[in-house]
């Protein structure tokens, strides 16, 4: 019997070691990880760099007029939604909006209907529509330019959208800036053009 109870004792010892290897090597490898994942956060070369506390502040002119719109990205319900917050300083009313980010998918929910901003693949000459409450916007991109940002040259990217009885919006991006030029036309009036102002 003594020898039966000392089998058994080493048989429990050596479940008990073999469960602690597979502990330190599940630990070790990542294997058994308890924690959550931490969130995905876009890489600083997106077009549209989404990471909470981001503002990007546009100072407009139109003929001889300026004027000054601050955007600021707060954080949302989820690792790929935002809140939007668009300030108008001179009057002192702001605009919330939805985003949500999806690889270089990006879409805007304004309370006034949805707007799809980028769409990829993000290459010269691709075109999306969307329809939102019966109107159809188009979206084209124009291909990469040369803006200066900040008093250096910068490519951007440039995607012109068309929406039937409202100006002509073209906005300019630059990778881990995000927005850095947005220019409305209308016919018979002169573009109305907003340029970012780097800190």
């Amino acid at each position: 019997m003594p020898s039966l109870l000392r089998a058994r004792s080493r048989g429990y010892r050596g479940a008990v070691t073999r469960i602690r290897r597979f502990v330190a090597l599940a630990l070790v490898t990542g294997a058994w990880n308890c924690a959550s994942p931490a969130p995905q956060t876009p890489p600083n070369d997106a077009w549209f760099p989404a990471i909470v506390g981001r503002t990007w502040t546009f100072e407009g002119r139109q003929g001889n007029e300026t004027s000054r719109g601050v955007f600021h990205l707060e954080s949302g319900d989820s690792s790929s939604t935002f809140t939007l917050v668009v300030e108008n300083p001179k009057t002192g009313k702001s605009e919330r909006a939805r985003l949500r980010v999806e690889g270089e998918d990006v879409t805007i929910f304004w309370t006034s209907g949805r707007f799809d901003l980028l769409r990829a693949p993000l290459v010269p000459g691709r075109k999306w529509t969307w329809d939102e409450r019966g109107r159809r916007t188009d979206a084209t991109v124009v291909g990469i330019e040369p803006l200066q940002v900040g008093g250096s040259p910068t490519p951007c990217l440039h995607i012109r959208y068309e929406l039937l009885g409202a100006p002509t919006q073209d906005y300019w991006f630059a990778r881990g800036l995000g927005w850095v030029r947005i220019q409305l036309t209308s016919s018979g009036s002169p573009p109305d053009v907003r340029e970012l102002i780097l800190p």
